[in-house]
């Protein structure tokens, strides 16, 4: 598994995104989402011209680190857990 973040961190890097583990993401984009709309108290309503721009390239952000993020863990992480899963849980009964 070690091998496998460890390459899903290269590939997230090597599109832009530094990220070293899924369980990163959501924590990041709410911390950005709430430093922009102040803990949530902005409305869209009021935000100013430059606001919106950011609120948009956030969710643009949002929507690529997303695509990337599943597509590296369906073609990467999903084997190796199903894998570790096997292993685990996989012994005879006699």
């Amino acid at each position: 598994m070690k091998s496998a973040l460890r390459y899903y961190q290269s590939a997230m890097k090597k599109s832009g995104f530094d990220y070293a583990h899924p369980d990163q993401i959501e924590p990041d984009l709410r911390a950005r989402l709430n430093s922009l709309t102040d803990g949530g108290k902005l409305l869209v309503e009021k935000m100013s011209a430059e606001q919106r721009t950011a609120l948009k390239k956030l969710q643009e952000y949002e929507v690529a680190v997303a695509r990337k993020s599943f597509q590296l863990q369906e073609e990467v992480l999903a084997p190796v857990e199903e894998r570790i899963q096997q292993e685990l849980f996989s012994r005879k009964v006699q």
